[in-house]
């Protein structure tokens, strides 16, 4: 049977598709809800950084509360994960510096730039950090009721904790070689001597070329008159005593309570240290 063109049955039908697609397209569409503060963790804590990523890519940073955002970070700084971190900054320069513990280190509230340098973190997330308003030379960290938690500059930690990359990566952005964190005037060279002893002359060489190039001088004393000689030879840091004789270390100088070198190592019992002092022409 032929069907008039007007009743066929199918006839309408390209038309109602193509308003049921239209209609579709211009039907409000559902905004997914935001992921909250405990699913953000939990994704965190569970290794999920891409959907970390999407979730945090869906909501404003600054709507997330302060001990959120320190774990979300903490967490992406301990895991290098960089691009995480990228998505949780910028950050009012009041977070990046206030300081916050963590169960591993109950007694030792941190910013997130002395956590980066525990943490082994990439030089870029320190780069990031610095650049976002974190504090590189360890101005006092604040606790949530307003007092001082903490002062410590991130370098001196570095060089503690021999994180050479990260002090590189410090000193690169401006870090202060003679920070004055610490009671007593320590200088970087007292901080380096007690672990230089365990180092090679190869591991430790980068660590004095670092300091000198970039404003440590080789005999810079501490509050006690105490340069890095000095601490050498009082921990039997034999390799550190060498290179920084080697790069003109004076051998007469004494502290403030008139002992040298030489003294150190001789009170000490340290033979070879008093060996070496004594080829480099010190004196009795």
């Amino acid at each position: 049977m032929d069907w008039p063109r007007a009743s066929r049955p199918w006839a309408g039908w390209p038309g109602l598709v193509l308003g049921l697609l239209l209609a579709a397209t211009l039907a409000p569409v559902q905004a997914k809800p935001a992921a909250t503060d405990a699913q953000l963790l939990e994704m965190a804590r569970q290794h999920l950084q891409e959907p970390l990523r999407q979730a945090l890519s869906q909501r404003p940073v600054a709507t997330l509360p302060r001990p959120t955002w320190q774990s979300l970070l903490a967490l992406s700084l301990m895991r290098r994960d960089l691009p995480t971190l990228q998505l949780l900054l910028p950050r009012p320069a009041a977070d990046l510096n206030a300081s916050f513990a963590l169960r591993e280190f109950p007694e030792a509230p941190l910013t997130p730039l002395l956590l980066a340098v525990i943490a082994r973190a990439e030089p870029e997330a320190i780069r990031l950090l610095v650049q976002s308003g974190a504090r590189i030379d360890g101005a006092d960290a604040v606790d949530d009721a307003g007092g001082v938690a903490r002062k410590t500059a991130p370098l001196r930690l570095a060089v503690l904790l021999q994180r050479l990359p990260q002090a590189e990566a410090l000193l690169a952005l401006g870090a202060d070689p003679q920070p004055q964190d610490a009671p007593g005037g320590m200088t970087l060279w007292q901080e380096l001597s007690p672990k230089a002893a365990t180092l090679t002359p190869e591991a430790l060489d980068p660590w004095v070329r670092l300091l000198l190039a970039h404003g440590c001088p080789v005999d810079l004393a501490d509050g006690r008159g105490r340069t890095g000689l000095m601490h050498a030879a009082r921990f039997n840091s034999l390799a550190l005593a060498r290179a920084l004789l080697e790069h003109g270390a004076r051998t007469d100088l004494r502290d403030y309570e008139g002992q040298s070198a030489l003294g150190a190592a001789m009170q000490g019992g340290h033979q070879d240290m008093v060996d070496l002092l004594l080829v480099h022409g010190a004196l009795p």
